[in-house]
């Protein structure tokens, strides 16, 4: 376990596959300890994405995201519904601070936080995930927070950039896969550009001229900038 308390699985995978959501050549795996940034107008399709980028390793790895703006009840469904995905190992920080008639007591696969400002308690229940996932760690961990407009919103900017310099240092020095989503159309472009710097990788989203979706990856040298159908 590092100082600041996030666990480091004993066992990394080689690589993270990604290419089932991902329809982009030369982007089917990505090291351990890569940061992607999912980036979109609102709409299209960020959260499903990110999810089932989540999914994808849920046989064998464990996955953690920060739910600002989705109940974790619901978020859970929406991840249930996707290919591959298996629930057990799929743990959510809720700070929404609205749960509905539930419980807001921690779980072995949800936690809360009573705001999307509190970033030190988004902090402290990503470590209190990592600590419930060390005895059950056979290979990786995928890492999400969905999403950083929304936290703008609650926090400024220059707090929200704060907290994922920590979080995406975090997910390289552990080895984990750090996956984040960003509506770009919320944010003034410095900010935009300043946000997008932490990140290895940049899968934009957006929609073409007849209304259906496209999709390319940015920074990323084995994959083409090219648009492809989505």
């Amino acid at each position: 376990m590092s100082d600041d308390g996030f666990q480091t699985a004993d066992t990394q995978p080689e690589s993270y596959r990604i290419g089932d959501a991902i329809p982009i050549p030369g982007f089917d795996t990505v090291p351990p300890g890569t940061n992607v940034l999912v980036s979109g107008p609102p709409m299209l399709g960020k959260q499903r994405l990110a999810l089932e980028l989540l999914a994808i390793g849920s046989q064998t790895e464990h996955a953690i995201t920060v739910t600002p703006d989705t109940n974790g009840t619901r978020l859970r469904r929406a991840y249930g519904s996707v290919r591959n995905a298996n629930p057990g190992r799929f743990h959510v920080i809720d700070c929404t601070g609205a749960t509905g008639k539930g419980s807001m007591n921690d779980t072995r696969v949800m936690k809360y936080v009573s705001s999307p400002g509190d970033l030190t308690g988004i902090g402290m229940g990503i470590v209190k995930c990592t600590r419930d996932i060390d005895s059950e760690a056979e290979s990786g961990l995928r890492l999400s927070v969905l999403s950083v407009s929304t936290l703008v919103q609650y926090a400024n900017s220059q707090r929200v950039f704060n907290f994922l310099h920590t979080i995406t240092g975090r997910v390289s020095a552990a080895e984990y896969l750090g996956v984040t989503t960003l509506d770009p159309t919320a944010h003034d472009t410095q900010d935009v550009n300043t946000f997008t710097s932490l990140f290895d990788a940049v899968v934009e989203l957006r929609e073409a001229n007849d209304g259906s979706r496209e999709i390319r990856v940015v920074g990323w040298p084995e994959a083409p900038r090219t648009w492809h159908e989505f």
